[in-house]
C-alpha cells in the first residue's frame, strides 16, 4: 500500500517538556515621566488600567459602565471609569490614548532572566529589551491596532516584537527560565469583550450570597421546622444563644441595631442611626453617576409616555409632601463635610395597588467603584415572628381581623448622617436644567438593615405601652408580619376594642393603620379610617371582596382562603 501518514509527522509546538511558562508582551512605556509596565495584548478589544495608576498619574475620568465578557462567555456590568492617557514613545512623539479603568488588569509579571537574549537575536542585546516586573498598570488592546508590536524575527516558539516603545518578546524558549502558573495561579486575564453601554440600562441586581437566598427561601416555605442549637459558649460565630435562634454574629448586629434606635417622646417617633460596620468616609461622591443615571431614567420615562413619566414626578413630589424626603439648598450641601452618597431610583409597577400603582424604589444594592451601600451595614437577624404560628393563631376563633400597617418603614426617621449617605437627584422632568438634590427622610425598603429595624421599632413600641393596652400590645408583638396584624377573637366588639386600643398605642410609635377588616355578613363588619378626617368610618363587606393576606387571598366575607391561578390551554 502506497501512502503517507502525515499525522506522524505532525510538530507538537507549545509541548512543555522544558517546564517553563510563556511570556506574553511586556514592556515599559513612558507617561508623564513615569514609566508604566504595559501588556500587550491582540486579544482584547479594548485598552485597561488600573484605577490606582490612574490616580498616579493624576488623571480625572469619566463616569461610565462597562458590559464586560469574561473568558467563559460570562459578561457582568462594572461601574468605571474613561481615561485619557498620553503616551510618549522612543521619538518623543505623544500618542494619546483611551483607557478603562479596573482595580486589577492581570496577575503580576514575574522576573526573567532576560541575559541570554543576545544569543538568540544577532544585533540585540540585554538592554535593548527593558521587561518590567510586578503589577501590570495598563493593557494595550487592538483598539490602537497601530500600537501594536510587530513581528521582527523568529527562533522557534520565541518571536521578537517591535513598536515605537520599543522592543518585547514573546513565546518560550528553553534558554529562558520563564516560571510557570501552577494551577492555582493562571494569569487572571478579565476581559474577552467589550462594550460601554447607558448607565441606567442595567439592572443590579442584590448581591447577598446563594445561601442567603436559600435561607431566605427555607425560612418562608419551612416555618417551624427550624432546629435550635443550645451551646450557648460557642465563639465561632454560626451557633445560638441559648434558646435564641440568631447566631452569635446576628446577636452582635441586632444589638448594634438596637444601640442606634431613640424613641422621641415629644414627636412620637423612631430616630434610627443606620449600623456601620465599615468607615462611611470611606464610600465615594457618586453625584456624577447620580446625574448621568438620572438622565437615562428620564428618557425611558418620557418613551413610554408624557403621563407615565409625570406619575414617576408626581410620586417624588408626594414623598417630599409626606416628609419622606426634602430638597436640600445649595447652602446646606456647601456646608456639610460628612460622608456623601447617592443612591439611584426606578419604578416598580403594581397594577393590583389601588393607591400606588406606580411605585419609586431606591436601590442600595448599586455598586460605584467596587462600593456598594448596603455592604456597609450590618442585616440584623430575622426577627419577624413564625409565619405558619401567625396563621394558625389567625384561624383560631370565630371572629378574623387583619390590619394593614402604612408605609411601615416610612414612620422610622433617619439621622443626619443617613440622610446625606440617602441622596438622590430629580429635577421634574426638566431635562434642560441641573437637577436638584433631595435627601430621604426615612428608613427605606431595600436598605439591608431596613427590615430588622422596622420590625424592631414596632415591636417596642408595643413592649413600651403593653402595660396601658396589654391586649393590643400582645397582638402586634405575637401576631403581626412585617406590616400586616392578625389576630382572631371571640366577637365582633371586642375585635373593634382591640383595634382602637392598637391604633393608639401604635401612634406613640409613628405608626399608622392603614384599614381595619373584620370578617363577618354584616355592614359594620369592617372600618376604614377616612383620609380626609382620620375618623373610622363603616364600609360594605364588598368592597374588600378579596384582601391579600400573607400572600394569599382572604375573603373576609365568608372568611376563607382561596387562590387565583392562571391555566394555559395551549400548552
Amino acid at each position: 500500500m502506497d501512502g503517507i501518514s502525515f499525522h506522524n509527522s505532525t510538530q507538537v509546538i507549545n509541548d512543555d517538556k522544558n517546564k517553563n511558562g510563556v511570556l506574553l508582551m511586556i514592556s515599559s512605556v513612558q507617561c508623564k515621566d513615569m514609566s508604566l509596565t504595559t501588556l500587550w495584548d491582540p486579544g482584547a478589544n479594548m485598552s485597561l488600567i488600573t484605577h490606582k495608576t490612574a490616580k498616579r498619574l493624576g488623571l480625572s475620568g469619566q463616569d461610565i459602565t462597562l458590559s464586560v465578557t469574561k473568558v467563559g462567555n460570562v459578561t457582568e456590568h462594572v461601574q468605571s471609569k474613561e481615561y485619557v492617557i498620553p503616551l510618549t514613545d522612543l521619538g518623543g512623539k505623544i500618542w494619546t490614548i483611551k483607557a478603562y479603568g479596573m482595580e486589577e488588569v492581570t496577575a503580576e509579571v514575574a522576573r526573567v532572566d532576560m541575559s541570554r537574549v543576545e544569543q538568540l537575536f544577532k544585533g540585540i542585546n540585554k538592554n535593548d529589551i527593558h521587561r518590567p516586573t510586578g503589577q501590570v498598570d495598563i493593557l494595550i488592546g487592538t483598539d490602537c491596532c497601530i500600537l501594536m508590536p510587530n513581528k521582527e524575527e523568529q527562533i522557534g516558539n520565541l518571536q521578537l516584537m517591535k513598536n515605537q516603545f520599543g522592543y518585547c518578546i514573546r513565546g518560550s524558549h528553553p534558554l529562558l527560565e520563564v516560571p510557570k502558573l501552577s494551577n492555582h495561579g493562571i494569569v487572571r486575564i478579565y476581559w474577552a469583550s467589550g462594550k460601554i453601554i447607558p448607565l441606567n440600562d442595567i439592572h443590579v441586581l442584590d448581591r447577598d450570597s446563594i445561601k442567603d437566598k436559600l435561607d431566605s427561601l427555607f425560612d418562608i416555605e419551612g416555618p417551624g421546622k427550624q432546629t435550635t442549637l443550645k451551646c450557648g459558649s460557642c465563639k465561632c460565630g454560626k451557633c445560638a444563644v441559648g434558646q435564641s435562634q440568631h447566631s452569635l454574629r446576628e446577636e452582635r448586629e441586632l444589638n448594634i441595631i438596637k444601640s442606634g434606635m431613640i424613641h422621641d417622646e415629644e414627636s412620637q417617633q423612631w430616630i434610627v442611626n443606620y449600623p456601620w460596620i465599615k468607615n462611611p468616609n470611606n464610600l465615594p461622591n457618586n453625584v456624577n453617576s447620580a446625574v448621568s443615571r438620572l438622565g437615562s431614567t428620564e428618557k425611558r420615562l418620557l418613551r413610554n409616555s408624557l403621563k407615565y413619566a409625570s406619575a414617576y414626578d408626581e410620586q417624588i413630589m408626594d414623598m417630599v409632601k409626606r416628609g419622606i424626603a426634602r430638597k436640600l439648598t445649595k447652602e446646606e450641601m456647601m456646608r456639610h463635610n460628612g460622608p456623601i452618597h447617592y443612591i439611584p431610583h426606578h419604578e416598580v409597577l403594581k397594577p393590583e395597588s389601588k393607591s400606588t400603582p406606580l411605585r419609586i424604589v431606591f436601590n442600595s444594592s448599586s455598586s460605584y467603584m467596587g462600593h456598594t451601600l448596603n455592604d456597609y451595614w450590618a442585616k440584623g437577624s430575622n426577627v419577624i415572628n413564625d409565619l405558619l404560628a401567625v396563621l394558625i393563631r389567625f384561624r383560631q376563633e370565630s371572629i378574623a381581623l387583619a390590619g394593614d400597617i402604612s408605609k411601615m418603614y416610612n414612620a422610622i426617621r433617619l439621622s443626619p448622617l443617613d440622610q446625606h449617605t440617602h441622596r438622590f437627584v430629580w429635577r421634574n422632568l426638566e431635562t434642560h436644567r441641573d437637577p436638584d438634590h433631595y435627601a430621604l427622610l426615612t428608613v427605606t425598603f431595600g436598605d439591608r438593615p431596613s427590615g430588622a429595624i422596622s420590625t424592631l421599632a414596632l415591636h417596642q413600641t408595643a413592649q413600651m405601652y403593653q402595660h396601658i393596652y396589654p391586649d393590643a400590645s400582645k397582638m402586634v408583638i405575637r401576631n403581626s408580619y412585617v406590616d400586616d396584624i392578625l389576630q382572631s377573637v371571640e366577637s365582633v366588639d371586642n375585635a373593634r376594642l382591640i383595634t382602637q386600643q392598637t391604633e393608639k398605642m401604635l401612634a406613640c410609635g409613628g405608626f399608622r393603620i392603614k384599614h381595619w377588616i373584620i370578617s363577618g355578613n354584616e355592614k359594620c363588619g369592617s372600618n376604614l379610617q377616612s383620609p380626609v378626617s382620620g375618623e373610622s368610618v363603616e364600609v360594605d363587606l364588598d368592597e374588600f371582596a378579596h384582601e391579600k393576606i400573607l400572600g394569599m387571598r382572604w375573603d373576609p366575607k365568608q372568611d376563607l382562603f382561596d387562590f387565583k391561578v392562571k391555566i394555559n390551554f395551549f400548552s
